[in-house]
């Protein structure tokens, strides 16, 4: 599914043949039981899967989280909602519950069960046992066939026994056994089962389960060491075998049980798009967790390894020394080493080619990152023709809502008057009389305010197919900004005339006003340079106005903050005391960290001189990033850069602050 509609407007349940899991170390297992998936998460995690109950989208839950500051990072948010969508734990309204019919994965009908104090106490015993009788009769080399015929089925019946133990145990538990079978196609065959269903009991009984699979190894052992001394050394062997550290078996199940903790589901193996970027999953490789799993695991191949050769050494009657002299005196002792130099660089090469591969994996969606705005290019001596003035019109943001036909397209092009300033030639003045609409062709114009004391300041600045002059058509009033060239610059002037009958007329004054001084404004900001086309019209429509006087102070640190403050003229100062924290000029914005965490402002903040904002109250800014997972990560980004630490998860308790207003 499109991940951009799931974590946006797909509504959303949390399924109703869930099965919980015992409480590990602050992870709790999740089981969708017809579908037989699995999802690990935190009790904090639980606790927003919840608010799906009774069915919500993430837009919807999102809002809430935040302002009763139960929010966790938003990427872990998400990655949860894309697994459990994933995992059949959340399902969306298209979706039908697979619980009946073929699509269900039916559990076996196990009906042995065996309790685990019983089996604990057993397996123990058996371990003892066959250790102690080995130590006690030791090692007799076989001298014929027929003990390694019998040591074959011995070792195929023990492994068989274990699993049979081991199924019984877990159903003991009330959790269930999936595709019992005979296993051909492995060394020793013998009968297994899927027993995923392991994750759904504690840690202490997976921890019997596995000694319960490998304990019949240790019967047979020590029975044959004293019965038959020849058939000890082949299911010493099978032991060995059945305890690898390379492979799943019951020995290193047993470690994982003891000693590994379960990992969450967000924190691995990422589904979220913005968590596939190369430099995510590459952190997350270099994440080295269950540091001590991993030590107790090295400490148990070196001992593993070690018992294999002095086991041999001491049956063959192999010195170390000797051999390795023997080796490296060997003709074939180059051959050797260089195999391994090899095998080295191949497992290098190996890993380079695995970084490479993520990088172009994810070059589609780095690059998709990067909107690109449409040109039209044009030579810097041509004059466009009627074709290319019709194209340059229609590109623009304003003629592109309005959705004209070629046709009118055509006829205002063919009437729009080209014209050419060199650079710092003044388009139009303030306080002039206003009777046509500019669009950039080509080039690129400062738009100017001026100043109390005389002064024209920069408030913005146009390039290709964006238009200015609106407002004194609209309003029908003199020119509000002085307009000049910054360099070469091509125009394209269309009449009022025009405007009016082909605009006006087809759009509304209200829409061209929301249009080219919203819209427009925020398509040229670096921010909002991912932003999509829906998302600027959202915040235009959601946007209101405010004027703010210089020198007012009308942010105070301490004080309740209802809005998100977007500065679209002049220039406002963020203060701590006398200390001055950041200037604020045009295209920035701020109040989205006590919005974000819903709490007091953080900081004073003063207006330079006479500004302007587009502003959004916290209803609306939180709905508004909801809705677009690129904006609601990037304003956690900000902010938490602003703040030198996370915004996400809030510490405390939920509150709104009511002190003043």
């Amino acid at each position: 599914m499109n991940q951009k509609e799931l974590l946006t407007s797909k509504q959303l349940t949390l399924a109703p043949t869930l099965k919980e899991g015992p409480l590990d170390e602050g992870v709790i297992p999740l089981k969708n039981v017809p579908r037989k998936s699995y999802l690990t998460i935190s009790p904090k995690q639980w606790q927003v899967l919840k608010r799906f109950r009774e069915g919500k989208t993430v837009s919807e839950v999102l809002p809430d989280l935040i302002l009763k500051r139960e929010c966790p990072s938003l990427s872990s948010l998400y990655e949860l909602v894309v697994k459990a969508h994933q995992a059949g734990i959340l399902l969306d309204e298209d979706q039908e519950l697979e619980d009946t019919g073929e699509a269900s994965i039916k559990a076996y009908n196990w009906r042995l069960k065996l309790n685990e104090n019983y089996i604990s106490v057993l397996s123990w015993a058996s371990i003892l046992f066959g250790l102690a009788a080995l130590f006690w009769a030791g090692i007799t080399l076989p001298q014929t066939l027929l003990p390694i015929l019998l040591v074959w089925c011995a070792s195929s019946a023990a492994l068989s026994l274990g699993n049979v133990l081991a199924a019984s145990l877990l159903r003991w538990h009330e959790v269930d056994i999936y595709h019992p079978r005979f296993h051909w196609k492995t060394l020793i065959p013998h009968f297994c089962f899927d027993c995923s269903d392991i994750i759904m009991i504690p840690r202490s009984s997976r921890k019997a389960v596995a000694l319960s699979r490998i304990a019949p190894l240790f019967l047979f052992l020590g029975l044959s060491a004293i019965l038959w001394p020849p058939m000890a050394y082949g299911l010493l062997l099978g032991l060995f075998y059945a305890s690898d550290p390379v492979t799943s078996n019951p020995a290193t199940d047993y470690l994982r049980a003891y000693y590994k903790k379960l990992r969450l589901s967000t924190s691995e193996d990422f589904l979220f798009v913005q968590n596939r970027l190369f430099w995510t999953l590459l952190n997350n490789k270099v994440k080295l967790d269950n540091k001590f799993f991993y030590l107790v695991y090295a400490l148990y191949t070196f001992a593993w390894l070690a018992l294999v050769h002095l086991l041999h050494a001491r049956l063959f009657d192999i010195q170390g020394p000797e051999l390795l002299a023997t080796i490296s005196t060997s003709e074939h002792f180059p051959f050797a080493a260089g195999s391994v130099v090899i095998a080295l660089l191949g497992m290098m090469l190996l890993a380079g080619g695995y970084a490479f591969w993520i990088l172009l994996k994810n070059t589609e969606t780095l690059w998709k990152s990067r909107r690109r705005r449409k040109v039209v290019k044009l030579d810097d001596d041509e004059t466009p023709n009627n074709a290319k003035k019709a194209e340059i019109v229609g590109s623009t943001l304003l003629f592109r809502k309005a959705g004209l036909e070629p046709e009118t397209l055509a006829a205002i092009a063919e009437r729009a008057s080209v014209l050419r300033f060199e650079k710092h030639d003044i388009v139009i003045r303030e306080g002039d009389q206003g009777d046509s609409l500019f669009v950039v062709a080509q080039g690129e114009v400062s738009v100017q305010k001026e100043t109390a004391s005389g002064r024209d300041d920069e408030v913005a600045r146009l390039g290709p197919l964006e238009a200015f002059g609106e407002i004194a058509l609209l309003r029908r009033v003199p020119r509000t900004r002085s307009v000049v060239a910054r360099k070469r610059t091509l125009l394209l002037e269309i009449s009022r005339d025009d405007f009016q009958q082909h605009l006006v007329g087809q759009v509304g004054a209200e829409q061209i006003e929301a249009t080219l001084k919203k819209e427009a404004f925020l398509a040229r900001l670096e921010f909002t340079s991912s932003w999509s086309p829906h998302a600027l019209r959202r915040f235009s429509e959601l946007a209101t106005e405010c004027s703010i006087a210089a020198g007012k102070c009308f942010l105070k640190k301490g004080h309740d903050n209802r809005f998100f403050y977007l500065v679209y003229e002049g220039a406002l100062e963020a203060r701590e005391g006398k200390k001055r924290l950041s200037k604020l000029s045009i295209g920035d914005f701020f109040g989205e960290i006590s919005l974000l965490q819903n709490s007091i402002i953080t900081a004073d903040v003063y207006a330079l001189e006479d500004s302007r904002c587009f502003v959004l109250n916290k209803k609306d800014f939180l709905r508004f990033i909801s809705e677009d997972f690129v904006i609601s990560l990037y304003f956690e980004k900000v902010s938490s850069k602003r703040l030198k630490e996370p915004i996400f998860p809030l510490r405390g308790k939920s509150f709104d602050c009511t002190v003043v207003r």
